[in-house]
């Protein structure tokens, strides 16, 4: 989030299917663009160390909290099968699974225009849009999310805290083909999870509108094809 700079229009959308029941934080009506001059009028002298660029970053409950957003929160629950979609403007979040608890299993998904943007190739190397169709062919994640914030398997902050890690672990069953190890650098083996291959996979069969979000079809030729069959209903 960038204090200097208001996103222009809606923004695009955001979602997530739960495979088990899940649980959604978002405090409602935070995604118009009146709200965010007025979160911009009240926090940005609170958060003066927030850098031009920022992605996203937390409040903290100890300040002031000026348009009372933590008393504003909701938790929604989300039946295991359901999806829940929201803008990604809309101040939300999740609720933190303790380290016993069941682990809540569910797929996120990205909605943004089709087509490449300049910023994900810098970011990672990649044309955005061959690395989604390459996503889609071989059923691996992408590199980067709509966000352009890395995927990563797991948490990074894992990395530097192995027992975190092997808390979840703990929960896998154990001869899970994800569970592995690695040497730090400081020469100890510590807990790791690794990507496993699916020689099973194959790519689902897509609809005509399937085909346009995932952008192998083109939306300007059907656009193109509207336009020319209204002219014709015109003419005849």
């Amino acid at each position: 989030f960038e204090f200097e700079k208001l996103p222009e229009g809606p923004g695009n959308i955001s979602g997530k299917v739960v495979y088990t029941e899940s649980r959604f934080v978002a405090a409602l009506g935070t995604h118009t663009k009146e709200f965010l001059r007025e979160f911009v009028r009240a926090y940005k002298p609170l958060y003066p160390n927030v850098k031009k660029g920022t992605a996203k970053f937390g409040l903290d409950a100890k300040k002031p909290d000026p348009l009372g957003l933590f008393a504003r929160q909701q938790v929604f629950r989300i039946p295991a099968g359901c999806a829940v979609f929201w803008s990604e403007q809309l101040l939300h979040g999740q609720v933190k699974t303790p380290l016993n608890a069941q682990v809540e299993y569910g797929c996120y998904l990205g909605f943004f225009p089709a087509g490449s943007r300049a910023a994900y190739k810098a970011a990672c190397g990649r044309d955005e849009r061959e690395d989604r169709l390459q996503s889609f062919a071989d059923g691996r994640a992408p590199r980067l999310w709509p966000s352009l914030d890395r995927v990563h398997l797991f948490p990074l902050r894992f990395q530097n805290f192995p027992k975190l890690l092997q808390r979840y672990i703990d929960k896998m069953p154990r001869e899970h083909p994800m569970i592995c190890s690695r040497v730090t650098a400081a020469g100890k083996t510590v807990p790791h999870l690794q990507p496993t291959p699916r020689p099973d996979y194959r790519p689902p069969q897509l609809t005509a509108l399937g085909r346009k979000l995932l952008g192998l079809d083109s939306w300007e030729e059907e656009q193109d094809k509207e336009v020319e069959e209204r002219e014709q209903e015109r003419e005849q």
